[in-house]
């Protein structure tokens, strides 16, 4: 976050006892006002409300039963006597509510500075049992070390939380979002802005109207959209996990879940998946390496690149071809393979042990199908061939259907194991 180096001065600031209050300081051609105060917190848990803020908001908890308010305001002004006018207007103290205290109580204050060059800092420590509610106009939102309900609304800033548990909301209509290390009911929303989310534990729930995605290390139910940007995950362990785009490329990697991806016109990709998965694109590629469980993958205008699955196997495309590699697992019943392509070709590569039932068929005035497994083929037509036979028991059914293009079926090697 941008401004996180001035808060970090900010809270050595804190530390100073105060001669008076407010302090009043001259830096360069702004005056600097900072107000402190401190209140007891005599019924744990509490809560703490800030309204309508327009400036930085910087929440923190720690292990005492107390509160600690700063507000440190800049005011660029010809003399001390308009900057005081000025911080008289706009100061904000902490109050007592029946939940708890209150910055801005009943917003009392303006939300807007108007022309007036000013800047404000809100710096606050409460106990980590403290429910935090902050809306701020358009300053950024720091909250870490907390234990309880956090909602947070941020007009125009970034939004960060770390190391925080409980049910937590978090909306920016314009900036950023930063979260680590959360556990609870966690749901984002942005307007606009990327989101980073790391080590998260409980129901996700994330949108974004445009940005960016990227998450690392979640554990739990993940169901995540953005209208527009990319998603990327890496290390995810849970029940359910649903990764939707309307136009940006989604890429999965160490997921222990039931998968499902879909994006309108960008690319998938997926690697090391423990778990089924179900993907979907509406105009690119898709690539999966190392499935340990069932896929269903389609596309309508990309290749299909699916390498070493272990479940059953469906797979199709509208314009492109298909490349599949497949393994067997005791684990699973279902080994089943159903794939079709329209404007491109199929490549199946099985072990030479495979427990098929082959039916393949072809069709277009330029077809083919190749196998090093024995099948009896048919032409009904010049545009129409066809192959049938097992390889073993013939149990799990391996159904391939190609129009303009061509079939192959190999025997895995063991580099390709």
């Amino acid at each position: 976050m941008k401004k996180l180096h001035q808060f970090i001065l900010l809270l050595f600031t804190a530390t100073v006892l105060l001669a008076q209050n407010p302090a009043v300081v001259r830096s360069g051609d702004k005056y600097v006002f900072t107000w402190s105060e401190k209140a007891e917190v005599l019924d744990l848990p509490s809560q703490l409300t800030m309204n309508h803020l327009n400036g930085d908001v910087l929440i923190r908890g720690y292990h005492e039963e107390s509160i600690r308010y700063i507000e440190k305001m800049l005011i660029d002004t010809d003399s001390r006597k308009d900057a005081e006018a000025l911080w008289k207007e706009y100061h904000l103290k902490l109050e007592k509510d029946k939940n708890g205290y209150i910055v801005n109580k009943e917003n009392k204050k303006k939300w807007s500075y108007g022309m007036r060059k000013i800047q404000v800092e809100y710096i606050v420590d409460v106990p980590t049992m403290t429910s935090i509610a902050v809306n701020t106009l358009g300053g950024d939102i720091y909250i870490s070390d907390i234990q309880g309900a956090v909602e947070l609304v941020s007009a125009g800033g970034d939004v960060r939380v770390e190391n925080t548990r409980g049910r937590i909301f978090a909306k920016t209509y314009g900036g950023d979002t930063y979260v680590y290390e959360l556990e609870g009911k966690i749901d984002i929303k942005s307007a606009g802005g990327d989101i980073e989310m790391r080590v998260l534990t409980g129901d996700i729930s994330v949108e974004t109207a445009g940005g960016d995605i990227l998450m690392r290390d979640m554990n739990g139910n993940l169901d995540i959209t953005t209208m527009g940007g990319d998603i990327e995950l890496s290390g995810m362990t849970g029940l359910k996990t649903r990764l939707t785009t309307m136009g940006g490329d989604i890429e999965v990697e160490d997921c222990e879940s039931e998968i499902y991806l879909e994006t309108k016109g960008g690319e998938i990709s997926l690697r090391d998946i423990s778990g089924p998965s179900k993907g979907k694109t509406y105009g690119g590629n898709i690539e999966a390496k190392n499935l340990n469980g069932s896929t269903d993958l389609k596309t309508l205008g990309g290749d299909i690149d699916i390498f070493r699955v272990l479940g059953a196997v469906d797979a199709e495309t509208d314009n492109g071809s298909i490349r599949i590699v497949k393994l067997y697992s005791s684990k699973f019943d279902d080994h089943h393979i159903y794939a079709i392509s329209k404007n491109g070709s199929i490549s199946l590569e099985l072990p030479e042990s495979a427990d098929a039932l082959f039916n393949l068929t072809t069709r277009g005035y330029d077809n083919k199908i190749k196998s090093e497994f024995e099948l009896e083929t048919t032409r009904s037509d010049r545009t129409r061939k066809t192959a049938s036979g097992k390889s073993g028991k013939g149990t799990y059914p391996v159904e391939i259907f190609v129009e303009n293009g061509s079939i192959t079926i190999n025997k895995l090697n063991q580099e390709t194991r």
